[in-house]
């Protein structure tokens, strides 16, 4: 009787081992879940420090064909810290608009200082937000180029159809050290 207790009690052990899920194996399935979750599977890794912007946009009721956007609240970025910031577009009517443009970014006080991110460059301070990605946070980072001067930013959220301006916003981001 004791043996077929201790072969009954080595076998459940057995199967109880046999079943138990492997660690490294729930970690890749969360890491893969994490991954698609955040919309960046195949994408740039998004950061602790890096700043999420969202725009959301509307059809203007009182002028159909135009659009309406949401002042988005200022965006703080730590130069010292390395944040970068990403706009994800969302829109909550019939037909989006062709693209979403964030551009002309200027200071809002003392000289006059534009193109604070990337290189500097104009093209690296002309952001398109397609049709296809509003909805749909396809995060594209932005850091603060080398040397940026520190200061409040304005810029322009453009919602355009057939490359016309059809409603647009003048909202800020605040790049310190």
């Amino acid at each position: 009787m004791k043996r077929f207790s201790f072969l009954l009690l080595a076998i459940t052990l057995t199967f109880v081992a046999a079943c138990q899920p492997d660690d490294n194996q729930n970690k890749n399935k969360n890491s893969n879940a994490n991954a698609t979750a955040n919309g960046n599977a195949n994408g740039p890794v998004i950061g602790p420090n890096d700043k999420r912007a969202d725009i959301y946009v509307h059809d203007d009721k009182g002028n159909p064909g135009n659009y309406t956007i949401e002042d988005p609240s200022p965006v703080t970025l730590s130069v010292a810290l390395k944040q970068r910031v990403y706009w994800c577009v969302s829109y909550d009517g019939a037909t989006p608009p062709d693209d979403v443009e964030i551009s002309e970014f200027h200071t809002t006080s003392g000289p006059s200082i534009t193109n604070p991110f990337g290189n500097g460059s104009p093209s690296d301070n002309d952001f398109d937000v397609p049709k296809v990605q509003i909805n749909f946070c396809a995060a594209t980072l932005h850091a603060p180029k080398t040397g940026v001067i520190p200061a409040e930013y304005k810029y322009t959220i453009t919602a355009k159809v057939g490359g016309l301006d059809k409603g647009h916003v003048d909202p800020r981001v605040i790049i310190n050290q």
